[in-house]
Formats: structure tokens, C-alpha cells, sequence
């Protein structure tokens, strides 16, 4: 039985090696057949290809701290930049932002902080905004997290995204705003689901 199980692995590999051959032969076949552009005078001037080559090259040397700081200004937002740790801060939309970013690597963080305050005397708000909090991470990319403050003796929400951000990636300026839209996203969402909350507790 054993014998069998063996011939039957030596011939899918044997199989496996002929079908990626035959993959490699088509690819070659493809690039020899591609058209060339080279004498046609509809096509681009060579000093245009080789402009375009250049600006190309320039984007993909762009660390991801530079791309975002051009990018937020392409945008329309002004920023400022901590001179003690290097974060950078500013608005979308009437919202404050902060942002970490490095030119050494290819993700960002945004977070959106104290957006929102409540008192913890209200102990059924406050198990509301728990629940709430929990359901927006579960169907929502942007993650949402409270903290406590003894001292003032409320209850802060912040929301968090990391994501990846290159000069590979078209329309940049519209990719951003599309990421940043999702913390006002997250916002509509916690305050519906709170609703929800209350008119399913008076239901009862």
C-alpha cells in the first residue's frame, strides 16, 4: 500500500514540474509577441518616457514620512510637527488628527483622540458605550478604544488605524481622505449604536 501512495506522489510531482514548464514556455511566448512601441509615431516621444522614468523613480525613493507630510499638504491640511518625538498633527474636516511615520517604514498610525468624553455617573450610558465600543471593532476597520480617568472621573474615546501608505499607490491624495473618512465613520457608528441600545433596553 505504501508502494502505491508513493508512485502516486512521484507522479503529481512529476506532473507539477511539466505544467510549471509549460507555464514558463506561454510567459516567454507572451513577452516575445508583446508589441513594441519603439518607431511608432503615435506613441509617446522617448523624452517623455524618460521624464516619466525619472518621476517614477523619484516617488519610489519618497520615504513614507515625506510622502504623508506632501500628501496632507496636496490635500488641503495644514500640519505642525512635535519637535520632541517627531509626531504630526492636524486637521481633517474639523477633526484633529495625529500621525506617526517613518521613511524607514512602509505603515502608518493615525489616531483621532478624546473625541468623545462621558461622566461616569451614568453607570447604563457608560455599559452602553462598552457595548458599543465592542461592536464598532468587530465590523470596522478603525479600532476603537476607551480609557478611564479617576481624576476627572470620565470615560474617553479614541480610534486608531494603521495602514500602509507608498508611493505605489494611485491617487494617494483620494486614498488618504478615504482612510480618514473612516474615523467619522466609526463616529456615526457609535452614536447609532448607542440609539440602538437605548430603544432596545425601553423595548423590554
Amino acid at each position: 500500500m505504501s508502494e502505491w501512495i508513493a508512485c502516486l506522489l512521484v507522479v503529481g510531482v512529476v506532473i507539477l514540474c511539466w505544467q510549471w514548464k509549460e507555464r514558463q514556455k506561454e510567459t516567454v511566448a507572451d513577452e516575445a509577441e508583446s508589441p513594441s512601441f519603439e518607431g511608432i509615431g503615435d506613441g509617446p516621444h522617448p523624452a517623455g518616457l524618460a521624464e516619466s522614468n525619472a518621476s517614477e523613480k523619484e516617488l519610489e525613493m519618497k520615504g513614507t514620512r515625506d510622502l504623508l507630510l506632501e500628501t496632507l499638504t496636496q490635500v488641503g491640511c495644514q500640519y505642525e510637527i512635535d519637535q520632541e518625538d517627531g509626531r504630526i498633527y492636524f486637521a481633517y474636516q474639523g477633526e484633529n488628527f495625529q500621525a506617526d511615520a517613518s521613511n524607514d517604514r512602509l505603515y502608518i498610525t493615525i489616531w483621532d483622540v478624546f473625541w468623545y468624553r462621558m461622566g461616569l455617573q451614568d453607570i447604563d450610558e457608560v455599559s452602553r458605550l462598552r457595548k458599543a465600543v465592542n461592536a464598532s471593532n468587530l465590523r470596522n476597520a478603525v479600532t476603537t478604544v476607551f480609557t478611564i480617568s479617576d481624576e476627572e472621573k470620565t470615560m474617553d474615546i479614541h480610534c486608531k488605524s494603521v495602514f500602509i501608505f507608498t508611493s505605489q499607490i494611485p491617487d494617494i491624495g483620494n486614498y488618504l481622505k478615504v482612510e480618514l473618512h473612516d474615523f467619522f465613520r466609526v463616529h456615526h457608528f457609535l452614536y447609532s449604536e448607542m440609539e440602538r441600545l437605548r430603544k432596545e433596553e425601553t423595548s423590554q
